[in-house]
């Protein structure tokens, strides 16, 4: 049994629903007992009980309860007393810093209420919508949260203190950059998604036709890329518009025609560095 009592070098195994051993569980006081039983129902799993202050709070003082039966100095500074106390400091933390926004908030509402009198709406942050990079952005802000393991709190103050927004939506570009660029120091990776659209999927089989052709001796995506790169100014599939996609099969079939008639040339260096365009 891996489950051990709580109470303070006990060690003794015990079920894992119990929080002591029966000799310690049969010190703590009968309504003590039942402080403990009512909070832990209150809560669903180890990981919400372990952040509950009620919950902890009983544990504490059932483990001081049973430290003054045996005569122990310092069980006040149980594991439990401290985890509250932590606890304690967050919501602290949490509360000074809504104080604080609501300080900020409270500042800026003259500002708001006159440029509402002047300009008859409500301000609200410039949201770029047709930026072609906004929703990319959006979604790579998303993804980060997630990667990161970030809660919802946790992530609206991030996008409060970095650009005054609490929704990612009011971002503008500016602000999506700072954004992104936070989360990237925070770990975040981004990560490319694949092309699949019927004009990169198209790009893909021209591609692998030279490769069939003799024409390439490096067929990967990293080479493509590269051809694109130096056609279009495209860096990926995933990144070029429509009307690079188009330029660039355009030049690919003019490349399979010259290697299906075999004529000499520099795109005979099949390393896909010395391609001629159409």
């Amino acid at each position: 049994m891996s489950h051990s009592c709580h109470y303070p070098r006990c060690g003794t195994p015990t079920e894992p629903r119990m929080l002591f051993c029966r000799k310690h569980w049969a010190m703590v006081p009968a309504a003590q007992q039942a402080a403990v039983w009512a909070t832990c129902r209150a809560t669903k799993g180890r990981e919400q009980r372990m952040r509950n202050a009620p919950y902890l709070t009983a544990c504490a003082e059932a483990v001081e309860a049973v430290a003054a039966k045996l005569g122990v100095v310092g069980a006040e500074n149980n594991v439990y007393r401290r985890i509250v106390k932590k606890l304690g400091e967050i919501a602290e933390a949490r509360n000074r810093a809504a104080t604080l926004d609501a300080g900020i908030l409270a500042a800026e509402a003259p500002i708001t209420c006159l440029r509402r009198d002047h300009a008859g709406v409500h301000p609200s942050p410039p949201r770029d919508l047709a930026d072609p990079s906004r929703k990319r952005d959006l979604a790579a802000i998303h993804v980060a949260k997630k990667q990161l393991g970030m809660e919802d709190d946790t992530y609206r103050q991030m996008l409060w203190a970095i650009a005054r927004v609490r929704s990612a939506s009011d971002l503008d570009h500016a602000g999506r950059r700072r954004v992104l660029d936070h989360l990237k120091a925070c770990g975040f990776k981004r990560t490319r998604p694949v092309a699949n659209d019927p004009q990169s999927r198209k790009v893909r089989a021209l591609w692998l036709g030279l490769k069939d052709l003799g024409a390439l001796s490096d067929a990967s995506e990293k080479a493509l890329n590269a051809f694109l790169l130096r056609q279009t100014g495209a860096k990926a599939l995933q990144w070029a518009s429509s009307e690079q996609l188009s330029k660039a099969i355009e030049s690919l079939k003019a490349w399979q025609r010259r290697a299906r008639l075999g004529a000499p040339g520099d795109e005979e260096r099949v390393d896909g560095r010395a391609e001629t365009a159409a």
